[in-house]
């Protein structure tokens, strides 16, 4: 699963160009506030244009417990 920080552009979107278009605005919210989120969802290029990469988070083991 990715993880992404907004760029200060991310915050020009418009409603129907950010987190909120996609019905996430928990996601939408932390973004805005610059914590790091995580989303393993497509995103589109102008979207993605206005979020960093910060890293991948790594899925839990089946055997851990």
């Amino acid at each position: 699963m990715a993880k992404y920080k907004a760029k200060k552009s991310y915050n020009t979107l418009s409603d129907s160009e950010n987190f909120l278009s996609l019905g996430m605005a928990s996601k939408h919210a932390w973004l805005k506030d610059g914590l790091e989120i995580a989303y393993n969802g497509e995103l589109s290029e102008e979207l993605e244009k206005h979020l960093t990469k910060v890293g991948e988070k790594k899925a839990p083991d089946k055997g851990d417990k």
